[in-house]
């Protein structure tokens, strides 16, 4: 159980270390773990949480944690002793990872592959790519100035040292 706290309290945080969980993140594994249910909610999750975390901190230990979970698992299945509750909840909890949701995916449509194939591209984006279809970054994309210190049309630019 101790690896999918770890995995929950680093989720969507790249700062986490994984040694204690956000209240976003808690409620987060309670979701993707399905304890979530008529007796247990979201609202019974959040007094949960500040219940049992230290005053003036944001987030539970791993500590915490087991005794929040043993509260709410008391909740989930009442009328089982605690070490029972405590065994379903750890089955429930160890068995889950953090899920992304609403996150991007690439589209396989035929209509994307036709608009983002670059070797049909005419005018001036032609002029944005590589012959293999690789991009070329601002160069391609507008007309980079010289700035050498020369006026525009001068011919002899670079010349000065070998004529005098």
């Amino acid at each position: 159980m101790k690896a999918a706290f770890e995995k929950f309290a680093k989720f969507g945080d790249t700062q986490s270390t994984g040694t204690d969980i956000t209240t976003k993140n808690f409620s987060k594994l309670l979701k993707d773990c399905k304890i979530f249910n008529a007796k247990v909610t979201t609202t019974d999750a959040d007094i949960c949480f500040s219940k049992h975390k230290t005053k003036g901190a944001k987030k539970l230990t791993y500590d915490q944690f087991l005794k929040a979970i043993q509260e709410l698992g008391a909740k989930r299945f009442p009328g089982k002793s605690p070490d029972e509750v405590l065994a379903e909840m750890e089955k429930m909890i160890s068995a889950s990872s953090p899920v992304p949701v609403g996150a991007t995916r690439a589209s396989g449509d035929d209509v994307v592959s036709r608009l983002t194939e670059v070797s049909k591209y005419t005018g001036s984006h032609v002029a944005r790519f590589n012959a293999d279809g690789t991009g070329k970054g601002m160069s391609g994309r507008k007309d980079l100035v010289k700035n050498d210190g020369y006026v525009g049309n001068y011919k002899m630019s670079g010349k000065y040292d070998s004529t005098h």
